[in-house]
């Protein structure tokens, strides 16, 4: 039996372990009314079913009970131990060796009575890979895991341990068992990595969380070469317990183009490049795992990152057919900010009308970008309210509320770090820089009103000028023209031409008029050549027409490139 003491000040261990031992449950009795064994102890306790079961495949339970063995002391996992861990893959076929020496880990050779021992102490365990024991005022630790004792047996000591140690498994194997890193074991099967977690390292893996990697697809296969990018970022070619991760303390990573890592503190706090670690020190046998809840994406390009995320794909979409923007949101020398619409952005967005005009997605996507740096939440709340784009034109941004906003869309996600900038997630699409008629055409819940237009040949007229454009939902038309009900309008229910045109040019007003500038009263002469009537009320409800179709004004306000849309939720006739 081999004892590894830290320099300490000197004890009398004996003396402690007799005083210990004497205050010990003798554990119960065998059916010879002679005191237990430790393999009758695991066996007969209801805490330890799956350890019992564990020492019976590893070959170790007849020993561990025979009185003539040992002396042993043996810190048993319990069922609860064993709940947080993937154990039908630790018990499966195939696993028998890798179970045997996870099991045999928790066994010492000898009687050593823990309470004794001195501030830290490594022993060797039967596996052959040391323990380390540590006492503080707090209690005693195996490997920083608090231990309880059940038994003081006939041959050795029993321990009740409620975290099963892992430590002689490698980085793969224990992603192997971990369920809460399944998601990362898929992927580091599918990239090939396994073999590499496999190696003698040492390594440090921070490892994402399910969690943390919902948001990413789940078909490796076709991301590989960018999933395997990402995970190298999270593996460091050292390894660096809790302790050593001092403040400000930089690592280069496995990943091909030498990024590097930085770790900061903040009191027990540890986090790298600015993410928290959610739990530190899951030690393997060819290094260390550090949970975090967030992937590290300092390392992929904004363009790739918006290809591995299933919340981004039509924004991924969009700029992998966009010839001005792929190729700066791809390029790891800019630094840029990039606001990419989230799967909500687009509920109302008509995306193949989108996709057919690549103009139209270059200018839009362009819109999105700011190519002047690479700008934090914490950069765009405290600094200038408006920002231009790559486009030419400027966004808004209004950070006095809770929420971050840009232009009308608000900040879903924000602060993915990418090698070339940062990513903020929205809820809606940018589209203050297309004209009205683009605006109409884009999206859904203003189809009926681009068919009208363009049964009439209205669009081109008012894709030049100025215009204020009041308009009606797809619902406004249905009211008003589906006279069977059909849910759509039908050849036979639109009126001629004429009628229909006069209709249309009703709702546009020459000019820009914001909302905030109608007040009480007011009135605005259309194309058609008769006036809207506006009824401002004390809560600022605008109604057009009060007397008549009584229309209300909302949303309003949305900007275009030559004038302003109103959306109003009754079809204006004339």
């Amino acid at each position: 039996m081999t004892y590894r003491f830290l320099p300490i000040a000197p004890v009398t261990i004996l003396l402690v372990c007799a005083v210990v031992l004497a205050a010990c449950d003798g554990g119960g009795s065998s059916d010879d009314g002679q005191p237990q064994t430790v393999g009758e102890v695991i066996t007969t306790n209801s805490a330890f079913t799956q350890a019992a079961d564990g020492f019976d495949r590893a070959g170790t339970r007849a020993e561990l009970s025979d009185p003539d063995a040992g002396p042993f002391t043996v810190f048993v996992p319990s069922d609860d131990a064993f709940a947080e861990i993937n154990a039908p893959v630790l018990f499966g076929a195939g696993n028998e060796s890798l179970l045997a020496e996870v099991m045999e880990y928790h066994v010492v050779e000898d009687r050593f009575p823990v309470e004794g021992t001195p501030q830290t102490v490594f022993i060797d365990s039967r596996e052959g890979t040391d323990i380390r024991l540590t006492r503080t005022d707090a209690g005693v630790f195996v490997n920083s895991v608090e231990v309880e004792l059940v038994a003081d047996t006939r041959n050795g000591l029993v321990y009740r341990l409620d975290t099963v140690q892992l430590r002689v498994l490698t980085l793969a194997q224990r992603l192997d068992v971990t369920p809460d890193l399944s998601r990362l074991n898929e992927i580091v099967d599918g990239t090939g990595l396994s073999a590499t977690l496999d190696q003698p390292g040492p390594f440090t893996l921070l490892a994402p969380t399910d969690a943390a990697l919902s948001a990413f697809t789940d078909d490796v296969a076709a991301k590989e070469p960018v999933f395997e990018e990402l995970l190298l970022y999270h593996l460091l070619p050292e390894d660096l317990l809790d302790v050593e991760l001092t403040d400000s303390r930089t690592v280069t990573t496995e990943e091909p183009d030498g990024g590097t890592v930085t770790f900061s503190r903040s009191g027990s706090t540890v986090s790298v490049n600015s993410i928290p670690l959610a739990s530190t020190d899951h030690i393997a046998e060819n290094g260390v795992l550090h949970r975090i809840e967030t992937p590290l994406t300092s390392g992929l390009s904004i363009a790739e990152i918006l290809s591995l995320r299933t919340d981004l794909a039509t924004t991924s979409s969009l700029v992998s057919g966009s010839s001005s923007v792929l190729p700066p949101l791809s390029d790891e020398s800019r630094s840029l900010t990039f606001f990419a619409p989230d799967a909500s952005a687009y509920d109302d967005v008509d995306v193949p009308a989108l996709e057919a005009d690549a103009s139209l997605t270059n200018e839009l996507l362009s819109y999105h970008v700011l190519d002047s740096g690479s700008f934090s939440s914490n950069d765009l709340r405290t600094g200038s309210p408006t920002r231009t784009t790559a486009e030419g034109t400027t966004v808004r941004v209004d950070a006095s509320g809770s929420t971050l906003q840009i232009n009308r869309a608000t900040v879903t996600g924000a602060d993915v770090r990418a090698a070339n900038g940062v990513v903020h997630l929205l809820d809606g699409v940018l589209l203050e820089t297309t004209r009205g008629t683009e605006r109409i055409q884009l999206t859904s819940r203003y189809r009926l009103f681009e068919t009208a237009l363009d049964r009439v040949g209205l669009a081109p007229t008012l894709a030049s000028g100025t215009y204020t454009i009041f308009a009606p939902p797809n619902e406004a038309f249905l009211n008003a023209l589906d006279a069977d009900g059909s849910g759509a309008v039908e050849e036979g229910e639109y009126p001629s031409d004429a009628a229909l045109e006069d209709i249309l040019l009703y709702h546009v007003v020459p000019g820009t008029i914001p909302a905030g500038n109608i007040d009480d009263g007011d009135t605005a002469t259309t194309l058609e050549g008769r006036s809207l009537t506006f009824d401002v009320a004390a809560n600022g409800t605008i109604t057009i027409n009060p007397g008549d179709e009584a229309s209300v004004v909302s949303p309003r306000d949305l900007d275009v490139e030559n004038g302003v849309v109103h959306e109003v939720d009754v079809l204006l006739t004339p």
